[in-house]
């Protein structure tokens, strides 16, 4: 099984640039004071806190492409995090052996699902860092599920 989520990354890059551009379009309304018995000395600063408060809310989603493949003698997962405009994003890659995969975690937390991987090597265990797959439908959330429960040790 193979997969990733490009397309849901793809989808959440336009909901941001919406909420960005409807920003932009309501400062517009805001400053020119088209909406009647809106002033503007009122209305940006809410405008403001309310923008924010979604770049906040964005930031915390660490939102991460992630490519999974079991196809061969390795689980292989591929990711980087999706960053601003101006940071160059750094990928990086997990390999694990079929038979070595002692157990996964997958926790929903407030605002982040996030993957931590448990190989067993011969020095004992070692827990990977965790995998931001928030950015994965529930679908491919069980997929995935089903996917490594095959290849945990028993």
């Amino acid at each position: 099984m193979k997969f990733d989520n490009q397309q849901n990354l793809y989808d959440l890059k336009k909901i941001q640039m919406l909420v960005g551009m409807t920003f932009i379009l309501l400062l517009t309304l805001a400053g020119f004071e088209v909406i009647p018995h809106v002033s503007m000395y009122y209305s940006m600063p809410v405008l403001f806190a309310l923008y924010i408060s979604f770049l906040i809310y964005w930031k915390t989603r660490e939102f991460s492409f992630v490519e999974y493949s079991d196809v061969g003698d390795y689980l292989i997962f591929k990711f980087f995090k999706v960053t601003g405009f101006f940071k160059k994003p750094v990928g990086k890659m997990v390999k694990i052996p079929k038979n070595q995969l002692l157990k996964y975690e997958i926790t929903d937390g407030m605002n982040n699902a996030k993957l931590v991987l448990h190989q067993n090597t011969k020095t004992g265990i070692h827990e990977y860092p965790y995998i931001s797959i928030s950015a994965y439908s529930k679908k491919q959330i069980a997929d995935l599920e089903k996917s490594l429960s095959k290849y945990v040790q028993k």
